[in-house]
């Protein structure tokens, strides 16, 4: 059988970006016949729609050795869709150098399916029919068109996580917030420009619980600030890891919020890596349909001697993940989107929602293949009803120098499998992490941005009480400053922007968001008592923001439309308002979801105006009411032309 080398996109030098690695071997004939395999198998993954979305985590199936040089550069310039096969690495375009700008086209349809990431029968509701979705590759002055189709059982709207939508807030995606959300049979189209923003971010569904039945995705935003670091690494892969449940979640979060009674968030029944993991079909409480021979891990054969650069997100409901890769050392050089000074960990706690970019070299020579982990935070949670729930997500690393014509062709470079497993067993010792309760987190004050972006010195600074009560109803609440959320029939940005078109309405509320800085008065946004909003009538403010942790537990809040700095977290019963002039204020972390532990204390710099949600990304208190909102500049907004449709999602 002949072998042809690896094919990685060259990421060290620019005039070769986009260009396959030369091959070893020359044979006219036999590059004849490859060309000829490679454009039928082009043709042929053209004409691939849907296949069953156990079939997520392998390679695309067209390797790049085979096509075309002339087809595979045009194909990669031109379009970053892919098809169900995919293993989500990535590919630099070769515009990346250039300030230039390309409309890259989505259609993303949304329905539910009967499938077994991890041998486990259930109802997931999911994107094109994959788990995960689709991976979402642009260039950072690009436009991105989605339409969402929703052809699912319930409404839905999509969030491009860490986006600041500069100009265009009406496409960020929460329900109740920025949008009215998508009803089943009708679609809406986002139109989002990127702005120069680059890093890894991720996709998700923003109604209800929905995203933890798999609306959710990755997206990789290729920018010139990162040509240094491209010099680094050989290959782009992005690592999902998550906690996942097989019930779906609008029956957990009926059994979570229930009236008469305090319950902890439903526990997760496993842990997966790329949308796949392996489960115990045979455990004793296993009451559903599940395979044992479909509970399959990925298995990701790496290039022997290179260095990969692995973009870990959390896109779980609840759970912090340790991630690591035994034997072998993680270099952090990302955080949310904000590229760092290199910082060496054996391991790396990621939180629900961020995201991290770590160099790994496939340096060891003691065994080929090692279990990569993606173990819960099981100090952290409460005690599972299972017996055979599983924790710790694994997939398999393979280190391998050649792949065959066969293998390439059949996209056998990443697989799913359920016998592949290593031997392998976790050395390392968690580096860079503060320990509160048991609970590890990752210890911000140790990243260092590359960059330099110091916020200034605050003109405000607000204290955000998060808290657990008994409501007028008997439901046990999430409350931000006393206020619980709950979602609007209107969204609150549809509200703010018909304020100042509404005759009836200019001369009150209008007035209010124009000129009050502050907590806005309760019940601004139609008498409804249920929204919690902090307004700057002038954007370029900067605040320093105390979000105080009443709720027991940790908690991921993100904020939309901003980064922020890190100046500091500590446990409960710690802080001190004489802190304040002790903590740093000069090149710290930015990020935009942070882990609150007792205390973590933000500075922001509010400008970009919009209408922002801020909130815990544990869905379930998300839901449960864990949620604010920021206004910054409303008389910038009133000149915001939304599309129509839009405008018509919302009731009158």
């Amino acid at each position: 059988m002949f072998l042809v080398e690896e094919t990685p996109v060259i990421l060290d030098d620019a005039s070769k970006r986009g260009t396959p690695v030369r091959r070893r071997y020359r044979v006219w004939i036999v590059m004849a016949a490859l060309t000829l395999l490679g454009t039928m198998a082009l043709l042929l993954s053209n004409m691939v729609s849907v296949l069953p979305s156990a079939s997520a985590g392998a390679l695309s199936l067209v390797p790049h050795s085979l096509v075309p040089r002339s087809l595979w550069s045009r194909r990669v310039s031109n379009s970053f869709r892919r098809n169900t096969f995919t293993d989500y690495a990535c590919t630099a375009a070769t515009s990346v150098l250039k300030k230039s700008s390309k409309t890259r086209y989505y259609t993303f349809t949304v329905t539910q399916v009967t499938t077994q990431p991890d041998g486990y029968e259930r109802v997931m509701t999911l994107i094109n029919g994959q788990f995960p979705g689709p991976l979402i590759e642009a260039n950072a002055y690009d436009t991105l068109i989605i339409t969402v189709v929703n052809q699912g059982v319930e409404p839905t709207s999509l969030h491009l996580h860490g986006l600041f939508q500069e100009g265009e807030g009406y496409y960020d995606g929460p329900v109740g917030n920025t949008q009215c959300a998508i009803p089943v049979g009708e679609s809406f189209t986002y139109k989002v420009k990127l702005h120069g923003q680059y890093g890894t971010f991720w996709y998700h569904s923003h109604y209800l619980t929905q995203y933890n039945d798999g609306v959710v995705g990755p997206l990789v935003i290729h920018g010139t600030e990162e040509t240094s670091l491209m010099n680094q690494y050989d290959f782009d892969q992005v690592i999902m890891v998550q906690d996942y449940y097989h019930t779906e979640s609008s029956v957990l979060l009926g059994q979570y919020i229930v009236q008469g009674k305090i319950n902890f968030p439903p526990v997760p029944d496993n842990a997966l890596i790329n949308g796949a993991g392996y489960y115990n079909c045979s455990g004793e409480d296993v009451d559903g349909t599940c395979t044992q021979s479909e509970a399959k891990r990925n298995v990701l054969y790496f290039k022997k001697g290179a260095t990969y650069r692995l973009r870990v997100i959390n896109v779980g409901a609840l759970s912090s993940i340790e991630f690591s890769v035994d034997n072998h050392k993680l270099t952090i050089v990302e955080g949310d989107a904000v590229l760092t000074d290199h910082y060496e960990v054996d391991s790396l706690h990621v939180a629900v929602a961020q995201r991290y970019s770590v160099l790994l070299t496939t340096d060891q020579t003691n065994a080929d293949a090692f279990w990569m982990r993606a173990n819960i935070d099981t100090s952290c949670l409460p005690p599972s009803a299972s017996t055979n729930w599983n924790p710790n997500g694994t997939a398999v690393v393979v280190y391998k120098k050649y792949y065959s014509i066969i293998e390439q062709l059949l996209g056998l470079t990443h697989i799913l499998s359920a016998s592949i497993t290593a031997d392998t067993s976790y050395t390392g010792s968690a580096t860079g992490t503060l320990n509160f309760g048991g609970c590890e987190v990752m210890d911000d004050s140790m990243l260092t941005p590359s960059i330099s972006d110091d916020p200034g010195e605050p003109d405000f600074m607000y204290e955000v009480d998060v808290s657990f009560a008994i409501n007028g109803t008997d439901f046990f609440s999430a409350y931000i400053n006393g206020t619980q959320y709950i979602s609007p029939a209107q969204a609150t940005l549809y509200q703010t922007i018909m304020m100042y078109r509404d005759a009836d309405t200019e001369d009150t509320n209008s007035t209010i968001l124009s000129n009050h800085t502050g907590v806005l008065p309760t019940g601004t946004y139609n008498g409804d008592p249920n929204q919690f909003v902090i307004n700057f009538p002038e954007r370029g403010k900067t605040a320093d923001i105390l979000i105080m942790n009443k709720a027991g537990g940790l908690h991921p809040f993100h904020l939309h439309g901003h980064v922020f700095s890190v100046r500091g977290m500590g446990a409960s019963g710690t802080w001190d308002y004489s802190m304040l002039d002790t903590l740093p204020t000069t090149n710290l972390m930015r990020r935009d979801t942070v882990m609150v532990p007792g205390w973590t204390l933000i500075r922001v710099y509010f400008n970009n105006p919009g209408l922002w949600s801020f909130h815990c990304h544990i869905a379930w208190h998300l839901e449960d009411g864990m949620y604010m909102q920021w206004l910054v500049d409303a008389d910038s907004i009133s000149t915001w032309s939304p599309p129509q449709a839009w405008f018509d999602l919302c009731p009158s």
